[in-house]
């Protein structure tokens, strides 16, 4: 058996990413503008969620039926949707979290008896 060293790891893990960061979805050019229109969402989100169904159909594939791609679809609009306003709001490299961790210690007192 060959052993697989650190750096042909790398490698291939740094091909096998570009690789897929290179490849386009496999989807006709008018869908995506057609997609958005339909579910109210930018076409640079609906790229994203097809990218990402893509991404789930070639790792899940052969495991899901038409019925399940459909629910993940609607589940990436869905979180699309949600992100939006979360990733329009602009953050500066200065600002200070929203919230930030605060411990109470309660004192334990002995039970009166």
């Amino acid at each position: 058996m060959k052993r697989l060293s650190r750096r042909s790891f790398a490698r291939g893990a740094v091909t096998g990413t570009l690789a897929i960061a290179a490849a386009k979805p496999v989807i006709l050019p008018d869908e995506p503008q057609q997609q958005a229109e339909d579910t109210g969402l930018s076409p640079g989100q609906t790229q994203e969620i097809e990218a990402r169904l893509n991404e789930v159909v070639r790792r899940y594939g052969d495991r899901l039926s038409e019925e399940q791609r459909q629910r993940v679809r609607h589940i990436l609009e869905q979180n699309a949707r949600m992100l939006a306003p979360i990733r329009e709001f602009e953050v500066k490299n200065g600002d200070t979290p929203a919230t930030t961790l605060k411990l109470h210690v309660e004192e334990v007192l002995p039970d009166a008896r």
